[in-house]
C-alpha cells in the first residue's frame, strides 16, 4: 500500500502536475490524520471498557463493605442497648432499696460499666480505590460525593466512640472494679474466690456476697459507683443513637447505589 501512494506521488512529479500532486498530499494527510482518530478513538473506547469493568468491581466491593458494616454495626448496637438496660436496671433497683441489692444477676448488671464493644470501620474497597488513584473511575459525581461524605463521617465518629472508650477504661473501670473488691481483713475470701472465676455470671457464695455488698454501700462508694453507672448509660446511649444515625446513612447510601448501578443485588 505504501509502495503504491509512492509510485502515485512519483508519477505526478515526474508529469509535473504540481497542483494535482499538493491536492493529492493534502488528501493523503488527512486519511492519515483520519486514521489517527480512528485509532485514538478506539483506544479511548477500550480504555472506557476497562475503567466501566473496574468501575463495576469497585462499586460491588462497597456494597460487600456496607453489608458487612451493617453486621458490625449490628453487634455493637445491640451491645450498647443491653449495657444500657442492665445499667437502667441497676439504678433503678438502688432507688427501690435506697442501696445496692448484690446478688449474681446486680452485680451482672453492674459489670456492665466495664463494657466496651469497638466500633470497626470497613473501608477495604474505598481505599484501595484512593491508594490505586481510580477514584474517577466512578463515574457519577453524586455516588463518589455520597461516598466521600459517608466515610468522613463514620471516621470522625470512628474516633468520637473510640475516644469514649479509652475514657470509660481509664476512669469508670479501674474504679467499678476497686468499689466491687473487697479489701482489709475479708479481701482473702473475695481474693479466693476471685481466682477461679471462669465464667463472669456464676452464682457467686452468699459470703462473697455480703462482703461485696458491705463494700459498694459504704456511703461514699455507693455515691461513686452510681454516678459510674449514670456515666457508663450516658456513653452507651449516646453510641447506640450514633450506630442507628450510621445504619441510616448506609441504608440511604446502598439505595443511591441501587438505583444507579443496575448490576447490585437488592
Amino acid at each position: 500500500m505504501i509502495k503504491f501512494f509512492r509510485h502515485i506521488r512519483k508519477s505526478l512529479i515526474e508529469q509535473n502536475k504540481m497542483g494535482k500532486y499538493f491536492k493529492y498530499a493534502i488528501g493523503e494527510i488527512i486519511l492519515v490524520v483520519i486514521g489517527i482518530l480512528i485509532a485514538l478513538q478506539i483506544n479511548t473506547w477500550n480504555e472506557d471498557r476497562k475503567n466501566r469493568v473496574k468501575e463495576k468491581v469497585y462499586i460491588t466491593n462497597i456494597q460487600r463493605d456496607l453489608k458487612a458494616q451493617l453486621v458490625i454495626l449490628d453487634r455493637a448496637s445491640n451491645g450498647e442497648l443491653s449495657s444500657f438496660t442492665s445499667l437502667s436496671n441497676a439504678q433503678k433497683s438502688y432507688h427501690q432499696h435506697n442501696k445496692f441489692i448484690v446478688n449474681t444477676k446486680s452485680l451482672a448488671e453492674i459489670s456492665a460499666i466495664n463494657d466496651r464493644f469497638t466500633f470497626n470501620i470497613i473501608d477495604t474497597a474505598l481505599e484501595e480505590i484512593k491508594s490505586s488513584g481510580n477514584l474517577d473511575i466512578i463515574q457519577n459525581r453524586t455516588v463518589k460525593d455520597s461516598l466521600l461524605k459517608y466515610y468522613d463521617e463514620i471516621g470522625l465518629y470512628g474516633q468520637i466512640i473510640s475516644s469514649n472508650n479509652l475514657g470509660n477504661d481509664l476512669t469508670a473501670m479501674d474504679k467499678s472494679m476497686a468499689l466491687t473488691s473487697v479489701m482489709g481483713d475479708d479481701s482473702k475470701a473475695w481474693l479466693d474466690f476471685n481466682a477461679g472465676i471462669a465464667d463472669t455470671f456464676k452464682k457467686m457464695p452468699d459470703n462473697i456476697l455480703e462482703l461485696v455488698s458491705k463494700s459498694i454501700n459504704i456511703p461514699e462508694n455507693a455515691l461513686v459507683l452510681y454516678n459510674l453507672i449514670n456515666y457508663k448509660k450516658s456513653v452507651s446511649f449516646f453510641h447506640f443513637t450514633v450506630y442507628k444515625e450510621v445504619k441510616k446513612k448506609i441504608h440511604d447510601l446502598n439505595n443511591l447505589l441501587l438505583e444507579n448501578y443496575s448490576f447490585l443485588e437488592k
